[in-house]
């Protein structure tokens, strides 16, 4: 068992007890985000359908620790979108994501406190320091002071980095393994740790792009 407890999503524009899901958006330099919050993970309420249209289909969850001071429904959302545009997964017809709330699922993305990061990847004897994130099994954790802050070479392109760690992330779901920098200048594979440096790469957020 993972160490986390679920909640069930009430209904309404926010969730219960405070995984906020707000209609603005949030200044990322102004969201601090606590090494600890509740340790309960609480489904994000909506769902969306693939907007890929040909592919094999994952249906997933997305559960977001109660407590964070972060978006879930923007977290949901841009999950979606970067899963199945066409220089991600989706590419050239192999994938399409669904975003559900009910029904079995292939995988279960959640967005955990550095803490819960922690004790979620130590599952799969995964070390993450309360800095990086990882997946185990079925579940693909993201680390929330990185979807918060971002990493060093993606300095001043938070919405890139949160691309690249969807992308990353998933992609150790659909079993690829980590890549090295192919040389001088050229972009960082996807499968690169980015998060930990581009070496002589250049960053990168798209398997394919």
């Amino acid at each position: 068992m993972f160490p986390a407890t679920v909640q069930e999503a009430t209904g309404g524009p926010e969730l219960d007890g405070g995984v906020a899901v707000t209609r603005k958006s949030i200044d990322p330099a102004s969201v601090k985000v606590p090494r600890y919050a509740s340790g309960k993970l609480v489904p994000v309420p909506g769902g969306a359908r693939p907007t890929a249209t040909r592919g094999r289909l994952m249906r997933y969850r997305v559960l977001v620790e109660k407590g964070l001071p972060l978006d879930g429904t923007e977290f949901a959302r841009t999950s979606v979108r970067v899963l199945n545009d066409p220089r991600s997964w989706a590419h050239g017809g192999a994938y399409r994501f669904e975003w559900v709330t009910k029904g079995p699922v292939d995988f279960e993305l959640i967005l955990a406190s550095p803490r819960l990061t922690d004790l979620q990847c130590r599952q799969g004897y995964l070390d993450t320091d309360g800095l990086y994130s990882c997946r185990v099994r079925d579940h693909v954790v993201i680390n929330a002071m990185r979807w918060a802050q971002g990493a060093e070479a993606y300095q001043g392109r938070l919405a890139e980095y949160r691309i690249y760690v969807i992308n990353h992330e998933v992609g150790h779901r659909l079993g690829h393994k980590h890549e090295g920098c192919p040389g001088p200048g050229r972009l960082a594979p996807v499968m690169m740790q980015q998060t930990k440096g581009v070496g002589e790469c250049r960053p990168n957020p798209w398997p394919y792009p």
